[in-house]
This record gives C-alpha cells, structure tokens and sequence, in this order.
C-alpha cells in the first residue's frame, strides 16, 4: 500500500500498541513531527510530553548551559537524556522510557550560502543512547517544509525500529518495511 496517509496512520497505531513512552526536546525543527504524531488518535498512549526551547536562551534554560554548538550531537544527546528523566518523572517504568532530543538547521528565509542543513536526533533509553545524523543537501535546497517532513518520518521511523526490536521484549507485529514515497517536491 504505498498511500502516504495510510502508511502514516498504520506506523503511528503500530508505535501506540507499544508499552513505549516518550518525551520529546525539540528545537531548531521537527515541531512537525508532533503535530503530524498526535493527528493519529491515541497518541497519548507514547507521547507523554513535549518541550520546544526554540529561542537560544530556553535551550539554555533548558539544559542548565549554554551548549557550545546548539545543532550538535552532544547538544541532542543531552536534550535526549533530560527527556529521558521527565518519563522517569512520569513513573514510566525504565525498560519502556525513551528521551528524544533533536536538534535541527533547516531552511530559513535568511539562508547563508554557505549554511549546513542538518539534523541531530537522539533516543536515550535505560540501557543506550543512539543518535542519528542527518546531513540534507544537494543540487537544490529543499524547503522548509520538505526538510521538516524528513524530520518527521525519520522520527517516526526510529520509533517503529525501536518497537519492531523491542529492545530485547517480544512484539508480535512481524516484520513489515515501507519505502515513504519520495515527493515531486516542487
């Protein structure tokens, strides 16, 4: 079934059936991946909360420093532990808390020629801590929203690996991949 919407839907019901709870930190991008999370009914039943520090000066209220790069692995694997602790905060049980923190330079409507779009996402659970790295270019610079959808599926991709591996449980779902369709971005 290669139906976009579809294949959105049965991936975020399939995480929501999980007994995963996460929380999530993010900024410079990927607020999209909330919105589109919670457009699918029952995801409270993963996302138990949210922060957004969008302004340089809440990340830094955030992490309790002033980060030496903000679009950075360190910088998303610290978002991604703190996330980690308001699960535990939560009383959800260690072996099912996951901390995500990402950490984004997307498109803007100042670009510098020379700017790097990039993208740093980090899960933290009680026993690793994985960060993805993401570089976005080419020969043409995707938009804002184009790079925001990358985030988000990437997220919501990372999540289903989680669930599908179960981080040594069992989960009976089977084995399924999708190939998200690229999009004649115009």
């Amino acid at each position: 079934m290669s139906n976009p919407s579809y294949i959105h839907e049965h991936l975020i019901n399939k995480i929501n059936k999980s007994p995963y709870k996460a929380y999530f930190i993010l900024s410079g991008g990927g607020q999209s991946f909330l919105s589109s999370f919670m457009s699918v009914g029952g995801a409270s039943k993963t996302i138990i909360g949210a922060n957004v520090p969008y302004a340089k000066e809440m990340l830094i209220e955030v992490l309790g420093h002033e980060p030496l790069k903000y679009v950075s692995e360190q910088t998303a694997r610290e978002m991604a532990v703190k996330s980690y602790l308001k699960c535990l905060q939560c009383n959800v049980p260690k072996e099912y808390a996951l901390g995500f923190g990402i950490t984004c330079s997307l498109a803007t409507n100042n670009e510098r020629e020379d700017r790097k779009h990039s993208i740093f996402i980090a899960v933290h659970s009680y026993n690793y801590t994985s960060v993805l790295y993401i570089v976005l270019e080419g020969n043409e610079r995707m938009s804002r929203e184009d790079e925001e959808y990358a985030v988000c599926y990437t997220i919501i991709g990372m999540l289903e690996n989680i669930v599908d591996n179960d981080l040594g449980q069992s989960y009976t779902e089977g084995n399924t991949s999708y190939t998200l369709p690229y999009r004649d971005w115009e």
